[in-house]
């Protein structure tokens, strides 16, 4: 809250997950790979701003922490990354229409 110069927690996402790729589109906050603790993640959850809670998406290919997130023309894009054993080059495009990567 600007105004106050306050943060207000919401609800938590379904998967704790550290160096997770994170980006807004639309009315979605997405959380993208990440690590939790044991493994890289191919799981992906979006919050919806309007419904306040999180849902899960079509997970990636390949798992994915430490990875970088784009957005062009209503497409994700998940590039490079760490998936627990190699330093990842690939780029995988998410479609939210079809919800397939």
């Amino acid at each position: 809250d600007p105004e106050h110069d306050q943060w207000t927690e919401i609800k938590s996402m379904n998967t704790m997950r550290s160096g997770a790729g994170v980006i807004s589109m639309d009315n979605y906050i997405y959380a993208i790979g990440g690590y939790d603790s044991s493994c890289q993640l191919r799981s992906v959850e979006r919050y919806s701003i309007d419904k306040k809670q999180w849902e899960f998406v079509s997970p990636m290919n390949s798992p994915r922490s430490a990875l970088s997130v784009a957005v062009i023309s209503n497409q994700l894009f998940a590039l490079g990354g760490y998936d627990g054993s190699d330093f990842l080059s690939s780029v995988e495009s998410y479609c939210p229409e079809g919800n397939k990567w």
